[in-house]
């Protein structure tokens, strides 16, 4: 499919590249730019090293050497409990009994569904594999949550599930 073919699905746009896609949105909007450059060129690019990649946002030499230093600067319980067969297992649990987000209630047929705790294990290291502090949550919530804990914070849209936006 040529560029022109790919741009008369967008609006009839027929001469814009991805830089031209960088300068529209600002490199601030990663998110929209990585969702514009999917419908511009369906060949994803690593976003650390810009190599051609069949899926996901990294290859895999740049997903591991981030993970790497994801672990390298959290705190050793954190690694510890999130690398631990028992929290693996718990997580697993919760993931698989749940039918949405316990926070904005997105169904799991629209979002993936992750293992998120109501109590910070920052704060409260005890309650880590604890299965009342653990619910299921979708990836924006749990995102979210980190930036601002009380869900009674978030703006109204961010309250109500995708589907009825």
């Amino acid at each position: 499919m040529s560029d022109a073919e790919r741009w008369g699905r967008i609006g009839g746009l027929t001469s814009w590249s991805r830089n031209d896609a960088e300068t529209l949105v600002g490199p601030a909007h990663a998110g929209f730019r990585r969702r514009f450059e999917r419908l511009v060129d369906p060949e994803r690019v690593c976003l650390s090293c810009n190599r051609l990649i069949d899926r996901g946002s990294r290859c895999t030499a740049c997903q591991r050497a981030k993970y790497r230093e994801r672990n390298r600067t959290r705190p050793q319980f954190e690694v510890q409990l999130y690398g631990s067969a028992a929290w693996r297992r718990l997580a697993d649990a919760v993931v698989a009994d749940a039918e949405a987000c316990h926070w904005c209630g997105t169904s799991r047929a629209i979002s993936k569904l992750t293992a998120d705790h109501i109590l910070p294990v920052r704060l409260h290291p005890d309650l880590g594999v604890e299965p009342e502090n653990v619910v299921a949550a979708c990836r924006s919530c749990q995102e979210r949550r980190k930036r601002q804990p009380d869900p009674r914070t978030w703006p109204q849209w961010a309250r109500r599930p995708r589907w009825q936006s």
